[in-house]
């Protein structure tokens, strides 16, 4: 901590990305209390399953031709988790609070009209 002119203190933080950081795409979340009382999350995607197997017929000319069969091990929807957090509860609340004050944010700055198309060929 340092002192400034105006006799504040500060703490200056400086941020550096672990090895394993990574950006991950969050459709949702589950989890709950760990038996130690903190709290757990999981951050998942989902999209539709994919196929584990697609077979297609050759044509004569050796090009790929229609598909003849397909196998997939689920049907439905595959939620795939990304990462598990563990937090305290008061992290978990002001993670809460933060994500909120976000959401205020884009709520009350206005959406802008250009299509992505028109970005395109700007």
């Amino acid at each position: 901590m340092e002192k400034t002119a105006e006799s504040k203190l500060r703490a200056t933080f400086f941020y550096r990305k672990s090895n394993f950081f990574r950006v991950v795409h969050a459709d949702g979340a589950t989890g709950g209390p760990t038996p130690d009382r903190k709290i757990m999350i999981a951050i998942f995607n989902q999209r539709s399953a994919l196929p584990d197997m697609v077979e297609h017929v050759l044509t004569p000319d050796g090009r790929l031709g229609p598909e003849v069969a397909r196998q997939t091990e689920h049907e439905g929807f595959i939620r795939e988790v990304e990462v598990g957090i563990v937090m305290e509860p008061n992290t978990a609340k002001e993670l809460a609070e933060w994500l909120q004050r976000q959401v205020r944010l884009l709520e009350s700055t206005p959406v802008e009209k250009t299509s992505d198309q028109e970005r395109k060929t700007q």
